[in-house]
């Protein structure tokens, strides 16, 4: 792979030995290239011998976890927002009848 080696993937060598635990040099190179815009999804695709609709899957995952580390959010259950909504809503509308 072009600029990144796997014995820096970023920098830190702690983080490193965690990719490489893991085995995801090979993802975590492709990715990084096409973030800087040294590789287009076509090409990260072809080399990783998978289809684009698997880049764009890891690709979602990297920001989406990038996301999360920054905004440290703590792990949890996962909220149906729309239905709590809903919850909230009819709770609303029972508690404006009592106030009536």
């Amino acid at each position: 792979m072009a600029s990144i080696t796997s014995t820096r993937l970023t920098g830190n060598s702690q983080l490193d030995q965690e990719i490489i635990a893991r085995g995801q040099e090979q993802k975590w190179q492709l990715i990084i290239q096409i973030l800087t815009g040294c590789i287009t999804i076509t090409a990260a695709a072809g080399e990783a011998e998978v289809s684009r609709p698997t880049i764009y899957k890891w690709l979602t995952g990297f920001v989406l976890g990038a996301l999360t580390g920054l905004e440290g959010l703590k792990p949890g259950p996962k909220v149906d927002w729309q239905a709590r909504c809903r919850e909230l809503e009819a709770e609303n509308k029972a508690l404006k009848q009592e106030v009536k």
